[in-house]
């Protein structure tokens, strides 16, 4: 409660308005900015997405995990990492950055390049003997972060230039229960 004295100046208490107009506002802005807008999901989007399901790499949680596990190794160049269950078992995808344009993967057993055009079509090599030594160290390092269970789960492990990240395109297959990629 604000308390006004008789005989205090007119234009002491000028600044209250206008503190008040700026809290108002700021409030206002904050409500409007921390609610999001409703938008309705379009017709046939769902199924369109679950039907295309590229791994999603990103830097948080398990697939967050295997690639900073990764990083220690490559350091300074990154890592990122992608993980994807179904019922059969998880599919996980390790991206490093290679130290040149050189473009590399290496399947985990009972996984072939043909199960994944994408490599082709980038222009993927299987790696000569001492980079595949490297991936190696770099699959065995991932596969301790997540956890790898060798009945159930599967792995890729791609080395490409960082700039090219971005058009890494893998859908995330189906596993059988023994983890082996039926499509």
């Amino acid at each position: 409660m604000l308390i006004i004295k008789q005989g205090a100046e007119p234009g002491a208490l000028r600044w209250l308005l206008p503190v008040a107009a700026l809290l108002a506002a700021g409030m206002l802005y904050w409500f409007l900015r921390s609610t999001p807008p409703a938008r309705p999901i379009p017709d046939g989007f769902l199924e369109k997405n679950k039907a295309s399901e590229y791994l999603i790499f990103q830097r948080e949680g398990l697939p967050g995990r295997m690639a900073e596990e990764v990083e220690r190794v490559v350091r300074p160049r990154f890592s990122s990492a992608a993980l994807c269950e179904k019922p059969g078992g998880r599919f996980a995808c390790v991206l490093v950055e290679s130290p040149g344009p050189e473009k590399y993967f290496e399947l985990d057993r009972d996984l072939n390049a043909n199960q994944f055009p994408f490599l082709k079509e980038n222009d993927f090599a299987p790696p000569p003997f001492q980079v595949s030594r490297s991936m190696s160290t770099y699959r065995s390092v991932a596969k301790m972060a997540m956890k790898y269970d060798d009945f159930r789960d599967r792995m890729i492990v791609l080395v490409c230039p960082k700039s090219e990240w971005h058009d890494v395109r893998i859908t995330c297959p189906e596993l059988t229960p023994t983890g082996r990629v039926t499509k």
